[in-house]
């Protein structure tokens, strides 16, 4: 093993991308243009000849056997294989009498095509479209056309498609004016499967449009990027899509010069911030507390069924643990929920706007401490409910205050229970979370990150790697081997009959 090897891989993450930064080996994301036709102004753009020239070189070098793999105009000698996107494509072609038809937007001379073929024997025919740029188009079609594989300059170009054709958008919705009204037209197509690659996502609810400038090394370029809310995206593809599966993709996570976190992930749908694996703990403060009440919510949504109100939605990230018939968020009527879009409804605080019994099950997620009047708010969850319908109710008993100054009780055990009964519902079910010594940790966490937070997301994700991350992990191995305390606890869950 060289050193360079070794030391690579003793470094820790945050190092290696401290060096790439100061060395210019990373991507870089700068500017917030207001609007596409500026961004274009601010960078080199898509059509820099000199893009096509890299690409076109680097193609013919894999398609004559030089290299094993390019991407984005880059050479490598050991290939790498996209296994998530070959499992979407082998399970299309299974249930397509192993045909494959792949539309591959903005697939350049085949990248993605070669790099999967090693997977594909056995399948036939193989229809691969690729749909680029004219200029790419045309050496495509000049160099690179085979029976498999053409190359297309539009959708209208296309032929017929049959229903089981997968649309591949590998590094691809990022770089379109209108990301979501490009999924809405391939929402009209006859295609059945969709595969959203390396696609960039924020966990806000709105998209930051910036420029993204190329390393040097690998070309001298820039052009306008979309870092894409995570809610928006999931908002419209659960319009028109099913989701099937998530990955994380190799590129991880990275932030805008000004900031902004964002992960490059394949399909996108939950990161570390409400589902949280063991290394979230390294990137979320509060990651016993989400961990515990991910899990919670997951075992008990087996009992919600039928048509599912969602009361206090927000961004919807509990909606993929539940199989019911209907989900449909409902948000309190502010300019900040409007501004999420993800509410399928709106309401002012008072009355729902649904009628009696329209639903079969409510989720109420830590939102309870936040309402001002609980006896008129059961009595409305109670009214949309039908005879015999599931609430599942959580809510904090230890924390700090938080979204002040809307913050305005905290329930022991007793009194909600009480509240509950007190307004037309039977106790099915009720657990306390994190009742053992990780409330500890949690509540110590909760106090460094408020403390120690700067204006730095930069700053705030060292300190949360270093200093809260162990502390969550110590808290975790600790809550597992000490005693529990049902007395002492962090949340409540309850799933509640309406009589």
């Amino acid at each position: 093993m060289s050193a360079r090897t070794l030391a690579r891989s003793l470094a820790p993450p945050i190092v290696l991308d401290l060096f790439r930064r100061w060395s210019g080996r990373s991507l870089r994301f700068s500017g917030n243009p207001s609007s596409w036709d500026q961004a274009i102004r601010m960078s080199s753009g898509y059509s820099d000849p000199s893009i096509l020239e890299r690409v076109l070189m680097a193609t013919r070098a894999v398609a004559s056997g030089q290299a094993r793999y390019e991407r984005d105009g880059m050479l490598f000698d050991k290939p790498t294989f996209p296994f998530p996107v070959l499992a979407a494509l082998l399970r299309a072609a299974a249930r397509d009498a192993n045909h494959l038809d792949v539309i591959d937007f903005g697939g350049s001379l085949g990248s993605t095509y070669r790099q999967c073929l090693p997977f594909l024997n056995g399948l036939s025919p193989i229809r691969w479209s690729v749909i680029e740029q004219a200029s790419f188009v045309e050496a495509g079609r000049n160099e690179f056309t085979t029976d498999e594989l053409k190359f297309f300059a539009s959708l209208d170009d296309l032929p017929q498609r049959g229903s089981e054709s997968v649309v591949l958008l590998s590094s691809v919705l990022q770089y379109l004016d209108d990301p979501l009204g490009r999924l809405r037209e391939l929402a009209k197509m006859s295609a059945g499967h969709l595969v959203i690659d390396r696609t960039p996502l924020n966990e806000s609810a709105v998209d930051r449009l910036c420029i993204q400038h190329v390393p040097k090394h690998i070309y001298a370029a820039s052009y306008p990027c979309w870092i894409l809310s995570r809610p928006k995206l999931l908002d419209q593809l659960s319009r028109n899509w099913r989701l099937v599966a998530e990955y994380p993709c190799p590129e991880g996570s990275a932030h805008t010069e000004d900031g902004l976190p964002f992960a490059s992930l394949r399909r996108y749908v939950h990161g570390q911030q409400f589902n949280p694996s063991l290394l979230g703990a390294l990137v979320n403060p509060f990651f016993l507390a989400r961990r515990e009440l991910w899990c919670a919510i997951a075992a008990a949504s087996s009992d919600m069924r039928g048509r599912l109100l969602d009361v206090g939605c927000g961004t919807k990230p509990y909606r993929e643990l539940f199989s019911t018939d209907t989900y449909v968020g409902l948000d309190i009527d502010s300019q900040s929920s409007r501004s999420r879009n993800t509410a399928d409804a709106y309401y002012d605080g008072g009355r729902f706007p649904f009628e009696d019994g329209a639903f079969n099950a409510v989720l109420c997620n830590q939102v309870f401490e936040h309402v001002f009047n609980p006896q008129e708010f059961l009595s409305e969850i109670r009214r949309v409910l039908a005879v015999g319908g599931r609430l599942l109710l959580t809510v904090p008993f230890v924390w700090d205050e938080h979204e002040q100054p809307y913050d305005y009780a905290r329930y022991s055990s007793f009194g909600l229970k009480a509240l509950l009964t007190q307004h037309g519902f039977r106790i099915v079910r009720h657990q306390k979370l994190l009742a053992d010594v990780s409330v500890i940790f949690q509540l110590l966490n909760a106090y460094l990150f408020k403390t120690m937070r700067t204006r730095s997301p930069f700053f705030n994700m060292i300190v949360t790697a270093l200093i809260l991350g162990p502390v969550s992990l110590l808290g975790l191995v600790l809550g597992t081997l000490l005693p529990k305390n049902e007395d002492l606890y962090l949340d409540q869950l309850v799933i509640a009959e309406r009589l």
